[in-house]
């Protein structure tokens, strides 16, 4: 699959479309992509100055884009996130140069969530395994735009409020509110500013 056939399937784009190349697809069951790391990739350009190097996050979000191969139909348009890494582990870098081999396949999917296992590698040097589970949004409004809802119901507007709109009344209750992310004492005071 070619870089046009890629961009007509995913909907990202540069410089945040990390797939070069589908080489092998069965929908649902494998996909093997390919990413060439250049040095003009912008994320070589400060991480690090001295000796470019991939970021990690980097790995994760290309396993992620080619998970999108194991749909059938095309992304286009549609939102598809990343909404939690499950398991990671970094077993070796990636330089500009590196040809990196992305190997993902299905693990499980429920409702709008597919859980995949990727590994990146380059010239059999395994660089990152992961689990992931990635959420597909009904459209470009998110889960629950095409169902509607109660009157004066907006669709979630976040990931995480769009993954939590996914779950059973019963596991959202078990799951309750996420806790603040500004410790107590750095919280606003009357009369303080937090920057």
């Amino acid at each position: 699959m070619n870089s046009e056939a890629i961009k007509a399937h995913l909907p990202h784009r540069y410089p945040f479309l990390l797939v070069d190349r589908v080489l092998e697809r069965e929908p649902g069951v494998r996909v093997v992509a390919e990413k060439l790391l250049t040095i003009n990739e912008p994320y070589f350009q400060g991480h690090f100055a001295d000796r470019p190097l991939l970021p990690g996050v980097l790995m994760l979000e290309m396993l992620a884009q080619a998970g999108g191969f194991l749909e059938c139909e095309s992304l286009a348009g549609k939102n598809i996130f990343l909404a939690q890494v499950l398991d990671a582990r970094f077993k070796g870098s990636a330089f500009p140069g590196d040809k990196l081999r992305l190997e993902v396949s299905p693990d499980a999917a429920f409702g709008n969530l597919c859980r995949i296992n990727g590994t990146v590698s380059c010239e059999g040097r395994v660089l990152c395994t992961a689990k992931l589970l990635l959420m597909n949004a009904a459209g470009p409004e998110g889960p629950g735009h095409e169902r509607g809802g109660p009157p004066g119901h907006s669709a979630p507007s976040t990931p995480t409020e769009q993954l939590l709109a996914q779950l059973p009344a019963r596991k959202l209750a078990e799951v309750g509110t996420l806790p603040s992310c500004t410790p107590p004492n750095d919280r606003a005071k009357p009369g303080h500013h937090v920057v």
